[in-house]
């Protein structure tokens, strides 16, 4: 049998509710060189059995034996996956027209890049749309925001299968809410990554994501593997408070997990020196630079930063002149969001 040129791996535990949405959006893809590979890890629900009423010859299921979670169960199906190319999805989401077709092309295009993901739009549970979350495209402000988040939306990442392989990388089953900002951290070793600009997946957000049943243990790992990054692109040792600080100050997300964030001034003071390490060893990473001086900025704006905030300012300014301009361009999605939530009241 001849291999597809890609897989699409899909694990899933009791996803009848949203699960045929999502396989439809695979099948009615227009790029047709794929398999479609189902890991059911041990449903108790009709998920099985709706894979099997496709009838599609590029759909091949494994049923588990038994619950294994989702992390081994991604494994089992790297293995069984053929394509040169390997597409997550996951079971409540759905794919946009034209994303493999997307993702193929850039991949045969430009071989240096191993890890390939993209923007996505929200929705809810009922399938409305909520907010377009886009992501740094290239290689130089991907690296920079691994240091601080997880620079991709995981099921929109499309992984040459060679380089899982020959780098012996699969998920680390010991990390099941993080298990994909674990892989990021050791494939860039071996390979460049990008994201396209482009929406490639509608993400829907619900009260069984893992991302927020197992919040606290997802921020932890965040940190650890934040730490790592770090360490990886500038050789700083960061302290786990102060990537909180970054986390919630910097980024806007809550916190949940047990460490205690530093104030924001000493997080965004952190991140300013993680930053000028990062371009001292890449001094014409422009998009990193911008990227940095933007979401600097935007903290500096918004947050608390006592007696440090003059010197503060002038050290995002130093570090990008286009700050404002780059600052403003972030926070306008999150206006008009908030416009948009308003008149929806």
């Amino acid at each position: 049998m001849t291999a597809p040129k890609l897989s699409v791996l899909l694990a899933v535990h009791n996803g009848e509710p949203y699960l045929g949405a999502a396989l439809a959006s695979v099948l009615a893809q227009d790029f047709r060189d794929f398999e479609l590979v189902v890991v059911d890890d041990g449903s108790t629900d009709g998920t099985p059995t709706r894979v099997r009423a496709l009838g599609d010859p590029r759909v091949r299921l494994h049923v588990n034996e038994r619950n294994l979670g989702h992390t081994p169960s991604l494994n089992v199906g790297l293995r069984l996956c053929r394509g040169a190319y390997v597409a997550r999805m996951d079971a409540d989401d759905v794919c946009l027209p034209g994303r493999f077709a997307k993702q193929v092309a850039f991949l045969d295009a430009h071989p240096e890049v191993g890890i390939l993901g993209g923007a996505v739009r929200t929705i809810d549970g009922a399938g409305r749309r909520g907010e377009h979350a886009p992501l740094p495209t290239d290689d130089a402000a991907l690296r920079w925001l691994s240091m601080t988040r997880n620079p991709f939306h995981h099921p929109a990442v499309a992984l040459r299968r060679d380089l899982v392989e020959r780098t012996g990388q699969f998920f680390d089953e010991r990390y099941g809410a993080n298990q994909d900002y674990e892989l990021w951290d050791r494939l860039l070793a071996h390979t460049k990554a990008a994201n396209l600009p482009d929406d490639l997946l509608e993400y829907r957000v619900h009260g069984n994501n893992i991302s927020v049943k197992r919040l606290a243990e997802q921020q932890t790992t965040s940190l650890i593997f934040g730490a790592r990054r770090i360490a990886a692109e500038t050789g700083l040792v960061a302290a786990a408070e102060d990537l909180a600080g970054v986390y919630a100050a910097v980024h806007g997300s809550r916190l949940v997990c047990a460490t205690k964030p530093s104030a924001p001034d000493r997080a965004l003071a952190a991140l300013l020196d993680w930053t000028e390490a990062f371009l001292t060893r890449n001094p014409h990473a422009t998009s990193a630079r911008r990227l940095a001086g933007g979401l600097a900025l935007r903290a500096w704006a918004l947050r608390p930063m006592g007696r440090a905030r003059g010197s503060l300012l002038a050290q995002i300014l130093r570090l990008s002149p286009a700050a404002p301009v780059d600052a403003a361009r972030i926070l306008a999605p999150q206006i008009a969001g908030a416009v948009r939530r308003l008149a929806a009241r």
